[in-house]
């Protein structure tokens, strides 16, 4: 709640402002939160299924969905901190395992230049990481504003080249499949497909 004093024509009163909660993001949220503890379900299954990096990322990617759902809008002043590192590292964690797991995608074995996304999977989102610690430091405790350049980069760019990378190789995979690993894939690329349109429309 913020109190304003307003002169206007030599009279003056005071304004009261208070916070309403955003309804519409808190159901997102909830909806972000309920699809990451789904996934996150499915890949405990499939790593004790058949545990390997594939698996893994897969299971990195909803358990980043269901901590990165609660840091905001429910975050409090007190926790403020701990929800914002939570959000930086759980968005990493989500790129790192997105890449591992479509290069990766249906057999667990890389070949050609997959093989060089799986390596770059993990310093990807330690380089997301670092850019987003940077921008949110500077935020915190710098005497400047942060350079606009980074949070484009940090909240639009990276998020849409890690999108189309990660469509491309799960395309590409698709193309090579033969049989019963076509029909594992297209179900997968359809519903990626649409989680980018989804997030596009958001932006």
């Amino acid at each position: 709640e913020l109190t304003v004093t307003v002169v206007r024509d030599g009279y003056r009163r005071s304004v009261r402002l208070r916070a309403t909660p955003q309804v519409g993001s808190q159901l997102s949220t909830i909806a972000t939160f309920v699809a990451g503890v789904l996934v996150s379900a499915l890949g405990v299954w499939l790593v004790l299924l058949r545990p390997g990096r594939m698996t893994w990322g897969f299971l990195a990617i909803g358990v980043a969905a269901s901590a990165t759902s609660v840091a905001y809008p429910w975050s409090t002043a007190q926790i403020f901190f701990i929800t914002s590192i939570s959000l930086l590292v759980g968005n990493a964690l989500t790129f790192a395992g997105l890449l591992i797991f479509v290069s990766r995608f249906p057999g667990d074995n890389p070949r050609g230049w997959h093989q060089t996304l799986d390596r770059a999977a993990i310093p990807i989102g330690c380089a997301y990481l670092a850019m987003t610690v940077y921008y949110a430091a500077d935020i915190l405790v710098g005497s400047a504003p942060p350079p606009y350049v980074v949070g484009l980069i940090a909240d639009y760019i990276f998020p849409a080249l890690v999108g189309i990378v990660a469509l491309v190789a799960l395309t590409s995979s698709l193309l090579e499949a033969r049989g019963s690993a076509r029909q594992r894939l297209l179900p997968v690329i359809s519903t990626f497909a649409l989680y980018v349109a989804l997030n596009a429309g958001s932006i």
